[in-house]
């Protein structure tokens, strides 16, 4: 905590200096010091120097300075519903003649068969160049562009976004495109067909990229192959998604009542929403028949798993199923800040200070939780990029700092420096009255209470060092991780059978 606020106490009084310096100088001079810093002549140098010695002097005092603890308290979007059930957040912002919409369907990958994978890649991006029945596909984006207006489509694990934004006074003609594209998507299998050969490329050259085999295979090993977060894409796959896969995907999932709606920008609302009723009011309601939930066969001991490449880098996965997420799951504090302190903060992470700034083994190095998912476990796995000739002296190293964090306490100013670093992250993330709207309807899309966002930095600020003790005891287990290893054995430095019973992979 000390050391981001001494960052941020000298960089306010450096500026502080700097233009109270400017503030004295009559503006030809100011123009003729620029000049002459631009020759980067000694004298400048030693300037620069004792400048910034003069500023850290300032800041030597900082113990003595009170800080308030920070406020937050975001805009309350209003919830409004549309005759056939449709959820509409929307926000007035006045400051500038903006206009954003966004879209939330509650579908995604997991709800894609096996036979279809790819699918996720192919159906959002035709949805949007395919056109509409009464709208070729160029002439849809000439629209858009005489506009200066977007429309984008993508697809998720668990959901669907779509967006659009435009300038305030095209806001009539914008939405009326949006819906069209929303309610009437053409799927033209021309651009179908471009699509599919975009993503045989990607899976031809897949393999190139050692990161992306090891989370690839990483994921297959850790929910298994008969499960859908450990599927992926194949040649024989995406042939075989065909036009009236998408069409039907679509009529399944795109219903007004599986659908939410967040809005911000310059607008009146009740004529907003006279407009959002005249266009959406008439698609009626289905209801949605969701593919029951299948069962994850988790590894009961370590598995370790070989994908020779041959490469002076290795590429290390080390995990297993993390969490399933759910409003009433409180560990998500306590399991946010234990995975930033093991590896998710970066430079201040103890994976990244232990392996890669101390000992120097690795290129990048940190963990991940995935706090995304819902419908099921998410993973958590600590991931290194690193010299091939060290490789198991970081996995040894990486194995013995998560230990440690399951054993031993966090120490309170660790702790407090993780804490404030989450928060202020938290709060920066609600710069714009878009990002406050979006995420007002994703708490309301997951079923969180209204005041999820104004207690969050409460409780990340109640988390205690037993919180932390307890939450890594509880759900990371190292009896049971999978490790995935892309490289070249040849010039590991030990054996990766130390670690478990090997088993090697020919990547597809």
């Amino acid at each position: 905590m000390i050391r981001s606020r001494v960052f941020l106490i000298i960089m306010i009084i450096l500026s502080a200096v700097f233009l109270s310096s400017c503030a004295s100088v009559p503006e030809t001079e100011r123009e003729r010091g620029a000049a002459l810093q631009a020759e980067d002549t000694d004298g400048g140098v030693e300037g620069e120097v004792e400048f910034l010695r003069e500023g850290i002097q300032r800041a030597e005092s900082l113990d003595e300075i009170a800080f308030s603890s920070i406020e937050f308290i975001p805009p309350e979007p209003q919830k409004h519903l549309l005759s056939n059930g449709m959820t509409v957040f929307l926000l007035e912002d006045h400051e500038l003649p903006l206009f954003d919409l966004y879209a939330v369907v509650k579908t995604g990958s997991i709800y894609v068969s096996r036979e279809k994978r790819g699918l996720e890649s192919v159906f959002p991006v035709v949805m949007r160049t395919g056109g509409t029945p009464t709208r070729e596909p160029d002439e849809l984006n000439e629209e858009l562009e005489s506009l200066a207006a977007s429309v984008e489509i993508n697809m998720g694990a668990e959901y669907v976004t779509a967006s659009l934004s435009c300038l305030a006074g095209d806001m009539g003609k914008g939405l009326e495109i949006f819906a069209d594209i929303m309610k009437n998507p053409a799927f033209r299998e021309e651009k179908l067909d471009l699509r599919k050969l975009q993503v045989l490329e990607t899976i031809r050259r897949r393999n190139d990229n050692p990161v992306g085999i090891a989370r690839r295979y990483f994921s297959a090993m850790v929910y298994g192959t008969e499960h859908p977060r450990g599927w992926y894409p194949t040649e024989d796959t995406v042939n075989a998604i065909s036009r009236e896969d998408l069409r039907s995907f679509h009529s399944k999932y795109f219903v007004p009542d599986n659908i939410m709606l967040a809005v911000t920008g310059s607008f009146e609302t009740e004529a907003l929403l006279e407009e959002l009723e005249s266009l959406f009011g008439s698609w009626q309601k289905v209801v949605v028949d969701f593919p029951e939930a299948k069962e994850i066969t988790a590894p009961s001991q370590r598995e370790v798993y070989y994908i020779p490449k041959d490469l002076n880098q290795t590429t290390i996965f080390i995990g297993h199923l993390g969490f399933k997420r759910s409003p009433g799951n409180e560990d998500y504090f306590p399991l946010l800040v234990m995975n930033e302190i093991l590896g998710g903060s970066g430079f201040t992470s103890r994976l990244f200070r232990e392996v890669r700034d101390k000992r120097g083994l690795a290129y990048a190095v940190g963990s991940a939780l995935d706090t995304t998912s819902y419908e099921y476990p998410g993973v958590w796995f600590a991931y290194s990029l690193n010299r091939a000739d060290k490789t198991c002296e970081a996995i040894s190293l990486m194995l013995d700092i998560i230990e440690d964090i399951r054993r031993n306490p966090v120490g309170e100013e660790e702790l407090s420096l993780i804490k404030e670093h989450i928060v202020n992250s938290f709060i920066f993330g609600f710069e714009s009255s878009s990002q406050v709207v979006f995420q007002q309807l994703m708490l309301d899309f997951r079923g969180y209470p209204q005041d999820f966002l104004e207690t969050y930095t409460e409780k990340i600020e109640a988390v205690t060092a037993e919180d932390v003790i307890r939450v890594a005891e509880e759900y990371l287990h190292p009896d049971k991780l999978v490790f995935v290893v892309v490289g070249n054995s040849d010039y590991f430095d030990g054996n990766l059978s130390d670690y478990g019973k090997v088993q090697e992979i020919v990547p597809d």
